[in-house]
């Protein structure tokens, strides 16, 4: 849920240049969230559970990066 919103929040940021800055304020917050979970799940998880939190944070950041 936090990975769809921040989706969401970076799709807003492409489309309404306005509220860019707040959406992708908004989008790092969730990814920021997402991170802490990584953090306080280490070792807890499931491979396959690691591998996707993983891989959504680092589309995430990326798409991140690309928003600049």
């Amino acid at each position: 849920m936090l990975a769809q919103t921040a989706s969401v929040y970076l799709q807003d940021a492409s489309t309404r240049l306005e509220r860019r800055a707040e959406s992708l304020e908004l989008a790092r917050m969730h990814i920021d969230l997402l991170v802490v979970l990584q953090r306080k799940t280490a070792g807890n998880l499931e491979p396959g559970e690691k591998a996707l939190l993983d891989d959504v944070l680092y589309q995430l950041r990326m798409a991140i990066v690309e928003q600049g």
